[in-house]
């Protein structure tokens, strides 16, 4: 059976069989295949193409059979002995009956490719179908490739944009990082500030508890102070020994355990001249306990005939 780069070709033309645009010869030793146009089956019914035999083979069966490699006897009288050896002398020449009777029909045409009868029109036609199938084919082909190569340079754009946008969110990644940190210290740095305004808070209500205390005890040792007016100021005196000998002199026996602090008030006052006045700045005392400054007044009343010369 022809072939041609692993294709079944027509019997009859050397172009390939594609599709089921073929016939088989159904004899055994043949099964030869035929395009439909090549040997005008086109329109045979299905039960004729399932019996079709190739006209090589109708031409063996017409012939009585296939006897090609059958040896070639004579059936002529025995006087024909002597003509068959004078045939063998000239053997070179000799004609087998097989190739005597296919001579007679106008030559052999076994090898002859079977033509198809119809009009060079239709052949003409098929060809020009062909190479225009074929050349659709070309377009196509040419077309995928260049829709590949499109997609190609498509796919290599997106490959570079998607490798920026990569490194665009591992940035992004890292000044998020960098944020983190930095919120991360400044929460920390608000709840150190927090903590610190709570104690100042707190330190802030203890001063003014102390405050208030202090105000109490001022108020409450506003009681326990005594002003004493005309005793003679002079310079680097000392307050508790003349507190001392105020009470001596008033007749009350009193220690300096007794005096919580003594002090003169005010500024030294000057005269008009610039010269320091001699009257005598008020001392006051405040003394420990309250009883003891009620003492000291009830002895400064009983004594009002004293004075700082005394």
């Amino acid at each position: 059976m022809p072939r041609t780069g692993g294709n079944v070709t027509c019997a009859a033309c050397p172009e390939v069989i594609r599709d089921d645009d073929f016939i088989i010869c159904r004899v055994e030793r043949c099964h030869k295949k035929f395009h439909l146009l090549c040997t005008n089956a086109t329109n045979l019914p299905l039960e004729s193409v399932k019996s079709w035999i190739c006209p090589h083979c109708k031409a063996i069966t017409k012939r009585g059979g296939d006897n090609s490699s059958t040896p070639v006897r004579s059936t002529a009288s025995p006087s024909n002995v002597t003509i068959r050896k004078a045939t063998r002398r000239n053997v070179k020449s000799w004609i087998c009956p097989d190739c005597k009777a296919i001579a007679k029909r106008g030559g052999d045409n076994s090898s002859t490719p079977v033509r198809s009868t119809a009009s060079p029109s239709n052949v003409t036609i098929r060809k020009a179908t062909r190479r225009n199938g074929d050349q659709s084919n070309d377009d196509d082909t040419y077309s995928i490739v260049n829709e590949m190569r499109l997609l190609r340079e498509t796919m290599t754009e997106f490959k570079n944009e998607l490798s920026e946008v990569v490194a665009a969110v591992a940035r992004c990644h890292l000044r998020l990082d960098d944020i983190v940190d930095k919120l991360t210290n400044t929460e920390a740095r608000l709840q150190s500030l927090e903590d610190s305004q709570r104690e100042c808070d707190q330190l802030k209500q203890t001063v003014e508890q102390l405050q208030r205390q202090l105000d109490i005890q001022a108020q409450s040792s506003l009681g326990n102070e005594v002003e004493i007016i005309g005793l003679e100021e002079v310079n680097n005196e000392n307050p508790y020994h003349l507190t001392l000998v105020t009470a001596s002199k008033i007749g009350i026996h009193m220690t300096e355990g007794d005096i919580d602090s003594v002090a003169r008030t005010g500024f030294r006052r000057t005269d008009g001249d610039g010269k320091e006045n001699k009257n005598p700045r008020p001392l006051v005392v405040r003394f420990t306990r309250k009883a003891i400054r009620e003492d000291f007044l009830r002895a400064a009343k009983s004594r009002r005939d004293l004075n700082s010369k005394d």
